[in-house]
């Protein structure tokens, strides 16, 4: 029998499948032949929440499943600051962030400056990110995270917050709640909250991996959940057109349509290659102690 002792944060399931899972030693015989690279950092945190499970060994024949949870470095991570304008660009030292619609800098934001959209045309395209985690989830081998400060205007239906490509993350209010949709080649994960509210700053979350599904967080509390997703209806003939491939902060993909430009100020947001549980586990963010 083989023994693995393994980690795992924020557990919900039903099923005995393990959803999100980091190795730490495994051992045959009283013999440890394999450790993971990471156990410094899971040190302050495995009297957390610390599960052991029992697996065959012909369950874990696949080296590349093992490297997948302990070998893994830190994730890519795109952080905007939305402090500065110069021209038609947002600036940011890698991404070529481009503005429409004669946006500007509010200097109120919740950290220094914050990008100011009034819903009338105006938003921000990080460009076509096909080939990235950053715009198709099918390569977001680890989930992914977006998160940022989000102070919404007057919130009217079909109000597109942000789009980041047709395999990608859809955030958009409609039927009076927010609505966050992530989509694969394959599948589709859909959730809603009515927890944004509008003309406060709230700090929000959209975390996706496959294994787990998708959960949306407001103000550090999980408020929707959707773990099971259904398949997404596809038409091979049909490619997607050029603005269903963009990230775009501030309006859709062009799909939608009773779709609206984005009435909000935003500040601060993040992207990481990873879900949200993998980058706590490894202390890559900090979040209250609520997370735990």
């Amino acid at each position: 029998m083989t023994i693995v002792i393994i980690i795992q944060f924020n557990f919900v399931t039903s099923s005995p499948v393990i959803q999100r899972l980091t190795v730490i030693s495994l051992q045959e015989s009283g013999r440890t032949f394999l450790h993971c690279r990471r156990d410094d950092a899971l040190a302050t945190v495995l009297l957390k929440r610390l599960l052991l499970y029992y697996i065959e060994q012909f369950e874990l024949s696949d080296k590349d499943f093992l490297c997948s949870y302990c070998c893994t470095g830190r994730p890519t991570n795109y952080h905007l600051a939305m402090d500065s304008i110069v021209g038609d660009r947002v600036v940011h030292p890698i991404l070529n962030i481009r503005s429409f619609g004669h946006l500007h800098i509010d200097e109120r934001g919740k950290i220094g400056g914050a990008l100011r959209l009034d819903g009338s045309g105006q938003y921000a395209s990080l460009g076509r990110h096909r080939d990235s985690c950053l715009g198709n989830l099918d390569l977001c081998r680890h989930g992914l995270l977006l998160a940022g400060w989000i102070r919404p205007g007057t919130l009217r239906d079909g109000m597109d917050l942000v789009s980041t490509g047709a395999n990608g993350i859809q955030l958009r209010y409609h039927g009076g709640r927010t609505r966050a949709t992530a989509l694969t080649s394959t599948h589709v994960w859909t959730t809603r909250t009515d927890a944004v509210r509008p003309d406060r700053w709230h700090f929000v979350e959209v975390d996706w991996s496959e294994e787990s599904g998708l959960a949306l967080y407001v103000d550090n509390r999980l408020v929707a959940r959707a773990s099971r997703p259904i398949v997404r209806p596809t038409d091979r003939s049909v490619s997607a057109s050029p603005d269903q491939e963009q990230f775009y902060v501030g309006r859709g993909d062009g799909t939608m349509s009773n779709s609206r430009y984005g009435n909000m100020t935003v500040d601060e947001v993040e992207y990481w290659f990873g879900s949200r549980d993998y980058l706590l586990a490894f202390d890559y963010i900090q979040r209250g102690s609520a997370c735990f």
